[in-house]
């Protein structure tokens, strides 16, 4: 058993983050949705992926399925396009 198991889910943002068996993380929603406001409020996708130690990338598809979940069809005057 690795450390990380050993220790349980990581908590960032007082949210815990629980692992898959694989070692990969299981980021919960209301993680991702926080990410993508902090974003949208002016921090940077690389300043956010290193504080909760995920992937630039992940956190980037985050934000862009966050902009698609609150914009409505055919709306091209929500602030985030």
């Amino acid at each position: 058993m690795s450390d990380t198991e050993a220790q349980g889910p990581v908590v960032v943002s007082g949210i815990p983050v629980p692992r898959k068996a694989n070692g990969r993380h299981m980021w919960p929603d209301e993680l991702k949705t926080e990410a993508a406001r902090r974003v949208l409020a002016g921090e940077t996708v690389a300043a956010i992926a290193r504080d909760i130690q995920a992937n630039e990338s992940l956190v980037g598809k985050w934000l862009r399925d966050h902009k698609n979940a609150t914009s409505a069809p055919g709306d091209t005057t929500h602030p985030c396009r």
